[in-house]
């Protein structure tokens, strides 16, 4: 399998995401990544199966679900 691996930097950055934010979805979600030693690691194709196929979440607004609400 040849999968690019991505580090923190690069898989806030494919997802569009602060480093800030991405933190915090590391901390209450299941997001594919390992930690290694004192880094992040992310498989490129993990990331996108996992933005295709999870729920919403909404990290502006105090971390309240949004599955059901329009972006604005």
């Amino acid at each position: 399998m040849s999968d690019e691996l991505l580090s923190f930097k690069q898989a806030a950055e494919l997802l569009q995401l602060s480093e800030k934010t991405l933190i915090k979805i590391l901390a209450e979600q299941d997001i594919p990544a390992r930690k290694i030693g004192n880094k992040w690691i992310f498989s490129k194709e993990a990331l996108i199966r996992w933005v295709s196929e999870g729920s919403s979440k909404d990290y502006t607004k105090s971390g309240v679900a949004s599955g059901d609400e329009e972006s604005e």
